[in-house]
């Protein structure tokens, strides 16, 4: 399972850590693997960084979710499995109906476009390789570690 750190998570998302930090702090995203004391990090799953690009494509096209769409939107992709994304992504299962359902100031293109969840899995996934190796060691490590 790949895990990142919330710097790892900022820079292959463009969030900052800032505000993966306050939503983390607001319980709208929750760790995959939450810190366990002092000298441990939170660490999140490719699945979350996919739902935090979908989350800052949609800012970028002037459709801000809500908090509680944007927990909904961590929940429902964040809180599947790699496999279980990569069997629904199989099955052409592309967008998220409610959440798209729930953008209602988008015009249909624009939801389409900021929600496409296979578009953003790919852009994280080659964000994620091209980390330096120390980095992504260094993320594997703490995964075990924790």
């Amino acid at each position: 399972m790949t895990l990142l750190s919330i710097g790892d998570l900022s820079q292959v998302t463009g969030v900052s850590s800032f505000t993966i930090r306050n939503w983390m702090q607001s319980q709208v995203l929750v760790p995959a693997k939450p810190s366990r004391g002092n000298g441990s990090f939170h660490l999140y799953s490719l699945n979350q960084a996919v739902a935090v690009l979908i989350a800052a494509k949609c800012d970028e096209a002037d459709a801000r979710l809500s908090l509680a769409l944007m927990e909904t939107l961590f929940a429902e992709i964040g809180g599947m499995s790699e496999a279980q994304l990569t069997t629904a992504l199989q099955a052409g299962r592309k967008h998220w109906v409610p959440i798209v359902n729930r953008l209602i100031k988008l015009d249909k293109a624009s939801s389409t476009d900021c929600l496409d969840v296979t578009k953003a899995r790919t852009e994280v996934k080659k964000v994620i390789a091209t980390l330096s190796p120390k980095r992504r060691g260094r993320t594997t490590a703490l995964a075990l570690h924790n």
